[in-house]
């Protein structure tokens, strides 16, 4: 009987969750064929140990990642989604960005 209340308190303590907080949905401004549009993404997380955060500046790396896949051109219909894995002492936000890469003229 000790062993099993010993294995599920430490299936509780393994446990994790997951939810998305937020999500956005642009639109595209100037649309043009599927052919001439290029869908690109970028993720950025943090993690956070006992409420010490790390690398609070993690949405703006994921902006310049999106930013570096679309050079010269113009991201439209940009698309957000904000969530949080959770762990045991522990989470990780995390944002990911959606979005099509429409070239310069």
């Amino acid at each position: 009987m000790k062993y099993i209340i010993n294995l599920t308190f430490l299936m509780f303590l393994s446990s994790c969750t997951y939810s998305v907080h937020q999500f956005n949905a642009g639109d595209v401004v100037r649309p043009l064929p599927l052919e001439k549009m290029k869908l690109i993404n970028a993720e950025g997380e943090q993690f956070s140990f006992l409420g010490f955060t790390f690398d609070t500046n993690y949405v703006l790396e994921a902006v310049e990642k999106l930013n570096e896949k679309c050079p010269g051109g113009e991201i439209q219909g940009i698309n957000t989604r904000f969530s949080t894995a959770h762990g045991f002492l522990s989470w990780r936000n995390k944002v990911h960005l959606e979005g099509f890469c429409i070239p310069g003229s």
